[in-house]
C-alpha cells in the first residue's frame, strides 16, 4: 500500500538526484517497490497538494528512467549523464504532473525522460 512506500532521501525542489552517485540512483530505484494500479493513482489523485505523494510517485518510477537511459547509451553521451538526467526528468515529471490534464503518469513521466535523453543526445 501508499502508507508502505519508502519517501525518504529524496526532497522535491532541490533534487538529491543532481549529486547522488549514480551507483546510489541504481539501488535505490531498485530498491522501490513497484506499485499496483490502485496505489498508482492513489498516488496520482494525491500529487498535487501532497510532497509525499509526489516524491512515492517519483521513486517509484525511477526504474523507468534508468531503463530509458539505458536504452540509449553509445549515443555519445556518458551513462552516468544519461542515468542522471532520466532520474532527474522522472522527478520533474512528478512535480509538473495533473493527473486530470496529463493522463497516467507512466506515460506522463516516459514522454518527459525520453525528451530530456533525446536534447541531451542531440546536444
Amino acid at each position: 500500500q501508499v502508507e508502505g512506500v519508502t519517501t525518504t532521501g529524496l526532497i522535491p525542489s532541490g533534487h538529491k538526484i543532481a549529486t547522488a552517485p549514480v551507483e546510489e540512483l541504481v539501488e535505490r530505484a531498485s530498491a522501490e517497490p513497484i506499485l499496483d494500479s490502485s496505489d498508482l493513482e492513489l498516488l496520482a489523485g494525491r500529487v498535487g497538494t501532497d510532497a509525499r505523494a509526489r516524491v512515492a510517485l517519483a521513486l517509484s518510477f525511477l526504474r523507468l528512467g534508468i531503463d530509458e537511459a539505458i536504452r540509449n547509451r553509445g549515443l555519445g553521451v556518458p551513462q552516468e549523464r544519461l542515468v542522471r538526467i532520466a532520474s532527474t526528468a522522472v522527478i520533474e515529471a512528478a512535480e509538473a504532473f495533473d493527473p486530470e490534464r496529463d493522463g497516467s503518469f507512466e506515460g506522463y513521466a516516459r514522454t518527459r525522460v525520453r525528451r530530456a535523453l533525446g536534447r541531451a543526445i542531440a546536444s
